[in-house]
């Protein structure tokens, strides 16, 4: 489901997992996998590249919706910088993600 936290030069630690999610462009949604999550965004596994700089929407079982901006995209992975706060999602995601907060 998720291995250990691994900590590095960002701003917040990271969680590697393996969730199946969807992500909202506009009036599209293609299925993503999000491959670790912060209080600041996500990695995400794509079927196809998105803009930098798109607003979307993050759809998972897990943890409902998060709204986000495309940070950046290198081919078929992207990362989304979350719209609430590092706080709001770490009281959000912290039940659901071990170790996160």
């Amino acid at each position: 489901m998720y291995d250990a936290m691994r900590l590095n030069k960002r701003r917040a630690r990271r969680c590697n997992i393996l969730w199946a999610a969807a992500i909202v462009q506009g009036d599209a949604t293609k299925p993503c996998t999000i491959t670790d999550l912060s209080e600041t965004g996500a990695r995400l596994e794509l079927i196809g590249p998105i803009p930098k700089g798109t607003r979307v929407k993050l759809m998972c079982e897990n943890f409902g919706e998060l709204y986000g901006v495309v940070a950046w995209c290198n081919g078929l992975a992207a990362g989304m910088r979350f719209n609430l706060s590092p706080a709001e999602i770490a009281r959000l995601l912290t039940p659901i993600v071990p170790g996160m907060g």
